[in-house]
């Protein structure tokens, strides 16, 4: 059937409020980890030792003790890339280690090597993320930051533009809707997308792309980390066959950040004919353009946090597909205008639905 989708206007929004204290609970990973363990200067383990994590973006701070054998762990993380882990003994020189990250369902595991010294008076602070992480997923994943959403090429404001960097996944921008992603050789209609935990899945499979909509269904300036779970063959996962898509968006700190973006295609830019003129195609009848914005910042400092984004699409055809002299960009051969008429109309008297410009 011959099918001609317009986009007039698409808008989304997002609202995060956070808190200083554990995350809650979803049926996929949101946050993350950090495990470590102190030893003395020959290696062995220093038990009653004082660990605190600190996230600086927001000042929380969680005070933990090493155990028998010198370890120490703290789950339920916001994921971010600025946290300090500090020990504290009587007696040995303290340690510190700054600029330690923490991603979607994994561990940041860190081991404090202590020197002689006479505690508080002897301080080594060290600027690193000398890490290791480790999944905690069953599974092969690929975890995107901030940074890598900000930094990497991104032409169409999609988190599909970053997720394809992976190796093992596949944007076909073939597929009717676009940029359909295919995850280890997995149909796109078998994946999951999760959003902070929640499914935002097209349930009723209506589009290839993987989104309950034809474009991102949440704006992507509201996004801090995005994880690629392939086959996590976990109790916590299921209701998919591909891949989960993680999505955890941003909860603000106790500084005020910002910004706002505009995007515009004109429509004349747009050629009006293939191989070399052979073949005349329709320009869009509409310029596109994008803009929006993020927000976040502290409601109460310390302890309460928000972040606002807004973002909103009004443009062109999205896909324009059509039968043989219709000028579309697609030609669907063996359908004619007649056989597309009777269609509209039987939709009009029968079921009473005016498909409008839609076919």
């Amino acid at each position: 059937m011959m099918k001609k989708m317009k986009m007039t206007a698409a808008s989304a929004a997002a609202i995060a409020i956070a808190t200083g204290l554990g995350g809650a609970a979803f049926a996929q990973e949101t946050t993350g980890a950090i495990r470590g363990a102190v030893v003395d200067p020959s290696g062995a383990p220093v038990s009653g030792a004082t660990v605190t994590v600190t996230d600086n973006r927001t000042g929380s701070v969680r005070t933990l003790t090493t155990g028998a054998n010198g370890d120490f762990s703290t789950r339920g993380l916001p994921v971010s890339g600025d946290y300090s882990v500090r020990v504290v003994t009587d007696q040995y020189a303290n340690e510190q280690v700054d600029g330690v990250s923490v991603s979607i369902g994994n561990t940041t595991n860190l081991t404090f090597d202590l020197e002689a010294g006479s505690g508080a008076s002897d301080e080594i602070v060290v600027v690193a993320t000398r890490s290791v992480v480790s999944e905690i997923a069953t599974g092969p994943s690929a975890v995107f930051s901030a940074a890598d959403l900000n930094d990497l090429p991104n032409m169409n404001r999609d988190i599909k533009d970053i997720i394809r960097l992976d190796p093992r996944i596949n944007v076909d921008e073939t597929t009717n809707n676009g940029n359909g992603v295919f995850c280890a050789g997995g149909n796109s209609r078998s994946n999951s997308l999760t959003v902070d935990g929640i499914k935002q899945n097209d349930d009723f499979g209506l589009n290839d792309n993987g989104y309950p909509t034809q474009r991102l269904p949440f704006p992507y300036d509201a996004v801090e980390q995005v994880s690629v779970e392939l086959a996590p063959f976990d109790v916590e996962y299921g209701g998919f066959t591909g891949c989960n898509i993680n999505v955890v968006t941003k909860s603000g700190s106790n500084e005020l950040h910002g910004g706002m973006f505009l995007t515009y295609d004109f429509a004349l830019l747009n050629g009006s004919s293939l191989d070399d003129g052979a073949i005349s195609v329709a320009r869009p009848a509409n310029d596109t353009k994008s803009w929006g914005g993020v927000l976040s910042g502290p409601i109460i400092k310390d302890r309460v946090f928000f972040t606002f984004a807004y973002e909103k699409f009004s443009g062109a055809d999205t896909v324009d597909i059509g039968y043989p002299g219709s000028g579309a960009s697609n030609i669907v051969p063996g359908v004619t205008q007649e056989e597309v008429e009777r269609v509209i109309n039987v939709m009009r008297n029968v079921y009473n639905y005016d498909p409008l410009e839609y076919f």
